[in-house]
């Protein structure tokens, strides 16, 4: 018989955030972001007493654009998303089993197969299913409580088995 793990999640504000956040700076230019910030902070240290004030509020607006002001403002548009979408107020019924998952909220029902799906991450707090190179499934493992790790597992062996 094939196994299968139910769970029953909830997407809220926080769970949206760490998935922006991540997928922003998991990227070539997430990482150029963050050396700009980090490449005009040096520059506002070295030459803090030699340069005049306007010099100096750009340097700190640089500095501050990719590592406070950035992920503040995704923090703000993930609340705002959760607030205007009644989708993430009702919990998702997922089912994983060998071949892939399926999930429904209300009366909507979709699945896929672990060979369609573009990557799967699994991290220490979430596990993302990407359909696509933008879009994915967010699954808090807080939520999955002693079934993470047994989740986890079943992925691995059935995306290895592909």
């Amino acid at each position: 018989m094939e196994k299968e793990i139910k769970a029953s999640v909830t997407v809220n504000g926080k769970d949206l955030f760490c998935f922006m956040l991540q997928h922003t700076y998991r990227c070539v230019g997430g990482v150029l972001s963050l050396l700009f910030s980090l490449g005009a902070f040096v520059l506002l240290l070295k030459c803090f007493t030699t340069v005049d004030t306007a010099y100096k509020i750009i340097l700190i607006l640089s500095s501050l654009l990719f590592t406070v002001i950035n992920p503040f403002l995704l923090y703000r548009r993930s609340m705002k998303q959760v607030k205007r979408n009644p989708a993430f107020t009702a919990p998702i019924e997922y089912t994983f089993t060998e071949k892939g998952f399926t999930m429904q909220q209300g009366e909507e029902k979709a699945g896929a197969d672990w060979k369609d799906l573009w990557k799967v991450r699994d991290g220490k707090h979430y596990l993302y299913l990407y359909g696509n190179t933008v879009r994915a499934n967010i699954i808090p493992k807080s939520q999955l409580g002693e079934q993470a790790q047994e989740l986890s597992q079943l992925i691995k062996e059935a995306r290895r088995a592909i």
